[in-house]
């Protein structure tokens, strides 16, 4: 806080949101659990926060964005054990997604075998909100290469969806796209605008907003905190502005694990 918010203090008014234009080693600072030691408070107490590729990007007004749509979520796929190994099931992203499918009436949920790369494309297609609970691997070395992990079909393949794939993707009708995974928000030095693996490949096919994780995030802690983002997102449309929403009900949360930058910090919002 002291190194990168503070010299700029004074300019920053009250309430203002935050738009942070950031690359590399930067785009993974947790700039909303940031802390103001005179002042005792976070930076996201005081400020909504968002991340952009660009400062054309960072100048952009915000679309209004729509009330209605179809809504899409995918929760703890049922991925092939021999390709991923190290990898475990996740009962807490198909109860997430089941809460969320209370939420969203009229939402298409798809957990287990159904949650296959044909699937979620055929109804991702004009949907307003897709949200991903699940697993994700990113390439450090090949961003392209990130992606999401997924049910195989009927022939036991194509399970993974990757970023490549997802950028070649026309998603002008989405609004949000959240990634409850982890390390859905890679960077490296050598991508220009500090997004990058399947986050970025989102924003590459047209999605507006899209939020992700920046590192590793907790299976139980990412239920109430998503829970908590999509009450506030269904009621304003504002995604940075329910992120914030979210993080602080994390912060007064009785629970210490919870109320933990841990829990809420990974989140980045990026985009519109």
């Amino acid at each position: 806080y002291d190194l990168l918010i503070r010299p700029v203090r004074a300019q920053l008014g009250a309430g203002e949101r935050l738009v942070f234009v950031t690359d590399g080693t930067f785009a993974a600072v947790p700039f909303a659990a940031l802390r103001d030691g005179i002042a005792g408070r976070a930076l996201v107490a005081d400020h909504a926060i968002r991340f952009a590729g660009s400062l054309r990007d960072a100048a952009t007004d915000p679309a209004r964005r729509r009330r209605r749509g179809a809504v899409l979520l995918v929760g703890d796929p049922a991925f092939a054990s021999a390709a991923h190994p190290l990898l475990r099931r996740l009962p807490g992203a198909a109860a997430e997604v089941g809460a969320l499918g209370r939420a969203y009436a009229g939402a298409t949920v798809l957990t287990g075998r159904a949650a296959t790369v044909a699937r979620v494309r055929a109804r991702l297609s004009g949907a307003r909100v897709l949200h991903y609970a699940g697993h994700a691997v990113f390439d450090a070395g090949r961003p392209e290469r990130s992606y999401l992990v997924l049910a195989h079909d009927e022939r036991r393949t194509g399970g993974d969806w990757r970023a490549d794939a997802i950028a070649d993707l026309r998603l002008p009708a989405t609004d949000l796209v959240v990634l409850a995974a982890c390390q859905t928000l890679g960077s490296r030095p050598a991508v220009l605008d500090g997004v990058a693996g399947v986050a970025g490949a989102f924003r590459a096919a047209g999605a507006a907003g899209v939020l992700a994780a920046a590192w590793r995030v907790d299976d139980a802690a990412t239920r109430p905190f998503m829970l908590a983002f999509h009450r506030a997102y269904g009621a304003t449309g504002d995604g940075p502005g329910a992120l914030r929403a979210a993080q602080l009900t994390m912060m007064r949360d009785p629970r210490a694990e919870l109320r933990s930058p841990a829990a809420w910090g990974s989140f980045h919002f990026v985009g519109h």
